[in-house]
C-alpha cells in the first residue's frame, strides 16, 4: 500500500512538473509549436494506421505529448513495439532486473497515452526480468493491479479493438502468484 501511495504521489509530482514546464514556455514558442502540431495533425489525417517504434521511452513520450499526439492517435490503427507499446498504456513502468550494477525496483515514469487502459506492457522480458523469481514477479503484478502486466518477447503480439483484446500471439501476463500465463482473448 505504501509503494502504491508513493506511485500516486510520484505521478502527481510529474504532472506538476509538466504543468510548470508548459507554463514556462513563451507565447511565441507556443505559437511556433502550434504550427508544427497543426502540420502533424493535418498529415495524420491522410493515414489510418500509425507505427510507433521502440527507442528511448522518455524521449518518445515527451515528443508524443509535445505534439498532442495522445489525442490524435486515439482513433487510428496503431502498430507499436517495445517503448512504442509502453507509451500506449495508462502508466509507463520502467523495469530492469539485470542491470550491470544490480537489479532495481520498477518505477512508474509518468502517465502514458491511456489508449490501453489497465495494461502495463513489459517489452523484452527475457533480457530484463528475472522471471523465475516468483516472489519478485508476484510483487510486481500485485503492485500494478488491477492493471494486467503483459510481457512481449520477440514475436509476441496483441490485437485490440478499442480496449478489447481480439487476439494474442505468444504474449504472457504475470499472475498474482508470480507465474506467467499466455494472454488469451475473451
Amino acid at each position: 500500500a505504501q509503494v502504491r501511495a508513493l506511485d500516486r504521489h510520484h505521478l502527481r509530482q510529474v504532472e506538476k512538473a509538466h504543468t510548470r514546464c508548459d507554463d514556462a514556455i513563451s507565447p511565441a514558442s507556443w505559437a511556433r509549436l502550434s504550427d508544427y502540431r497543426d502540420a502533424v495533425a493535418e498529415e495524420l489525417q491522410h493515414y489510418e494506421t500509425v507505427l510507433i517504434t521502440g527507442g528511448n521511452v522518455v524521449v518518445l513520450m515527451n515528443r508524443l505529448r509535445l505534439f498532442g499526439l495522445d489525442k490524435q492517435l486515439r482513433h487510428k490503427n496503431i502498430v507499436a513495439w517495445s517503448a512504442g507499446a509502453m507509451v500506449l498504456c495508462e502508466h509507463i513502468v520502467l523495469f530492469h532486473d539485470r542491470l550491470p550494477q544490480g537489479r532495481r525496483d520498477s518505477e512508474i515514469m509518468c502517465a502514458g497515452m491511456d489508449i490501453l487502459p489497465h495494461t502495463v506492457v513489459l517489452p523484452d522480458p527475457q533480457r530484463r526480468l528475472r522471471a523465475k523469481d516468483a516472489t519478485r514477479t508476484s510483487l510486481f503484478s500485485r503492485r500494478f493491479a488491477p492493471a494486467t502486466c503483459v510481457t512481449l518477447d520477440n514475436g509476441a503480439s496483441l490485437l485490440f479493438r478499442g480496449d478489447s483484446l481480439l487476439s494474442s500471439t505468444a504474449a504472457k501476463r504475470m499472475t498474482r502468484t508470480g507465474k506467467f500465463v499466455r494472454v488469451r482473448a475473451a
